[in-house]
């Protein structure tokens, strides 16, 4: 099966210019939409030039933008699960299992083969000595902020997931110190606010890590540490 646009922008991510990194995320966070956009319309939106458009989407095999939003169409039409699974009921049983599970040992060694030592225990140390942890998550974020904090509160107190209730994020942040440490989760999708969130914690005292996957590289620049 031919790789979907968005299984192609994740595969080449890494290699693309920064321009060009900038419309792959904007397409990844906005993949619903990609049919009703104009080539023009992604330039405006990721303030990149047309031709940087056009460049990406040959780097990714399209021969055109015509043909990338026939191929949105067609995403939008069968459900990107569907396209993802297409040969599974050809398989014998527990096959799509199986495949299932060898991404997913794939994927979490490419992510531990990615981490320093020393970084990791850089962060180690910083989470056993910080005054206080602020750990920050949005959207699919937030699922593994809590289970994070609940996994810390096991070793330590003084952990805990903002913004509370009917509480701004401004609020819970703006006393920050240099003996305070904040995980921020940063997957897609993110919210709009999420640079202004990276730029506000790169300004404060406390030590910043980001935990993210690949399409977060502009606002991994700013963090303490990185993974």
């Amino acid at each position: 099966m031919t790789p979907h646009i968005g299984q192609r922008i994740t595969a080449q991510f890494d290699a693309l210019s920064a321009q060009e990194q900038r419309v792959a995320s904007f397409i990844l966070d906005h993949f619903d939409d990609l049919a009703v956009y104009s080539a023009a319309d992604l330039a405006r939106l990721t303030g990149v030039s047309k031709s940087t458009v056009s460049r990406l989407f040959k780097r990714l095999g399209f021969e055109s933008y015509r043909t990338v939003k026939d191929h949105a169409r067609q995403l939008r039409n069968l459900g990107v699960p569907l396209v993802i699974d297409a040969n599974a009921m050809q398989e014998e049983a527990g096959a799509p299992f199986h495949r299932h599970l060898q991404r997913e040992q794939e994927n979490l060694q490419r992510c531990l083969n990615g981490i320093a030592a020393d970084q990791f225990a850089a962060l180690v140390e910083h989470l056993d000595s910080a005054r206080h942890v602020v750990v920050i998550g949005f959207r699919n974020s937030y699922p593994l902020a809590l289970h994070f904090r609940q996994q810390l509160i096991q070793a330590r107190t003084q952990v805990r997931v903002v913004p509370h209730p009917n509480q701004s994020l401004a609020e819970e942040i703006v006393d920050l110190t240099e003996q305070d440490v904040v995980v921020l989760f940063g997957f897609r999708r993110r919210p709009a606010a999420f640079a202004a969130l990276v730029d506000a914690l790169e300004h404060s005292p406390a030590k910043v890590a980001l935990l993210a996957d690949p399409t977060a590289v502009n606002a991994a620049l700013t963090s303490n540490v990185v993974f």
